[in-house]
């Protein structure tokens, strides 16, 4: 059987000299981009990666040179390095600490992003895939980081070398379309968590993202939040803005800031403008009236006119699912009575008293034999569904709500008002001519 302890410890040892190695032979030095120079050993990166070997014993200039300068910062550099000497990727707290790290989860993230962009460019395809596996990893974990890792991912195509023509080059496309499309799926479904957190503890979210950045989530048409949220995230974008750089934070200023930036880019450094232009994707007329007023209105981002505008479209639309805005000042039961007199059903005749209120108005009863039985005559106005009104003298059965197919219809009168007075009833199944007159009788307080 294979000894595989003894291979194991033969595997620690060589990756132990290797790092003594690497310590005390080293004889070039790689220039960061943010001025720090990693020293390590020239034959080591050229054994792990093409670009290096080329670089460092072919025809450039850096063959002749025992300092190379390097696109990347230090922070994505000496975790490359480590990597070149031992196969170990950079994965915990712990391990970003011992390469003089000491930022959060996010900042690490764009670590790990750099990572990979310098793993395709010096055609390390391991390091760029297991960084890219551990990037996904922290995402799901903690929502913030996708927000990170979608500005990182839309710097890293711009920048000069990254998008080779080759194979390579496709590979890395679409494992950086991946990641951009992993980010914003965790957007789109954890919107809350990844883009308001808490706080600061628990990820800066929305303060992560640049004027592109923004734009392009509080643009998107897929994602599971509703307006109010998305006004809110923009509000927090710009009342909590700490100065902090966003996008492409461990390649801008190692590489001149990427040329061709997003058209509203240019807008970066003014957060208001840029917010405002924005507001015009939010449709404020799905936002709750008093989040308008309390929320929207003295954020100072959306216009007088716009916001008249909502409130407008709201009131219109609930008048149209049938809200009604009319109401009357009193709704106090009238101190009186109906009398219906000349039906030609004689037990219809007599007087109705005020008994609850039916399609906003008074409902009026009356108690009385009909074919030997005590029966609840009910007058009342019955709204149908093309809007027009009715006024019934009916019998409505014990426990049913006026207006229904079992009620016993003795008396019609089609009119909108709210009374039931005139001479224009007529008989309906169990009515007989001639139809009754309704008339008021107010009680007499002065008596």
């Amino acid at each position: 059987m294979p000894d595989r302890q003894g291979d194991a410890k033969q595997s620690a040892t060589l990756i132990s000299d290797l790092r003594v190695a690497n310590a005390e032979l080293s004889d070039i030095n790689l220039k960061c981009a943010d001025g720090i120079n990693v020293a390590t050993s020239r034959f080591i990166l050229a054994a792990r990666s093409r670009v290096f070997r080329r670089m460092l014993y072919g025809n450039f200039a850096e063959s002749k040179s025992n300092e190379i300068p390097v696109m990347f910062p230090s922070t994505v550099v000496r975790p490359l390095v480590n990597y070149c000497i031992s196969d170990e990727v950079v994965t915990t707290r712990t391990k970003f600490a011992q390469y003089h790290f000491n930022g959060g989860e996010e900042e690490e993230a764009a670590v790990l992003c750099g990572i990979v962009n310098a793993a395709h460019y010096f055609e390390l395809p391991g390091l760029e895939q297991i960084a890219a596996d551990h990037l996904c990893t922290r995402m799901d974990e903690r929502p913030p980081v996708a927000c990170v890792v979608l500005e990182e991912t839309s710097t890293a195509t711009t920048v000069e070398g990254m998008g080779k023509g080759d194979m390579l080059g496709v590979r890395f496309q679409r494992l950086t379309w991946n990641l951009r499309k992993r980010a914003m799926d965790v957007i789109r479904h954890r919107t809350r968590d990844a883009l308001l957190p808490h706080d600061l503890s628990h990820g800066r979210g929305v303060l992560s993202l640049s004027a592109s950045g923004i734009w392009e989530v509080i643009s998107d048409s897929d994602i599971h939040a509703d307006e109010l949220m998305l006004f809110q995230c923009l509000k927090k974008w710009v009342d909590e803005y700490d100065g902090a750089d966003c996008g492409g934070t461990t390649l801008r200023g190692a590489v001149a800031a990427a040329p061709q930036k997003r058209k509203h880019d240019e807008m970066a450094d003014d957060r208001l403008s840029v917010a405002q232009a924005l507001s015009s994707k939010i449709d404020l007329t799905k936002i709750p009236p008093s989040a308008l007023k309390n929320i929207v209105s003295p954020s100072g981002l959306i216009g007088k006119e716009d916001l008249a505008s909502a409130f407008e479209a709201q009131a219109l639309r609930a008048e149209n699912h049938g809200f009604s805005f009319s109401r009357v000042r009193s709704t106090s039961e009238p101190k009186g009575k109906v009398v219906v007199k000349g039906a030609g059903v004689q037990e219809v005749n007599g007087e109705y008293v005020p008994r609850g209120r039916i399609d906003g108005v008074t409902k009026y009863v009356k108690i009385s034999f009909w074919k030997g039985r005590e029966e609840a005559f009910s007058l009342f106005r019955f709204a149908s569904i093309d809007g027009s009104r009715t006024w019934y003298i009916s019998i409505v059965p014990r426990n049913f709500e006026p207006g229904s197919d079992d009620d016993r219809d003795f008396y019609f009168f089609q009119c909108q008002y709210d009374f039931p007075f005139g001479r224009d009833w007529k008989a309906k199944e169990e009515g007989v001519d001639p139809a009754p007159i309704c008339v008021w009788e107010p009680d007499n307080e002065w008596s």
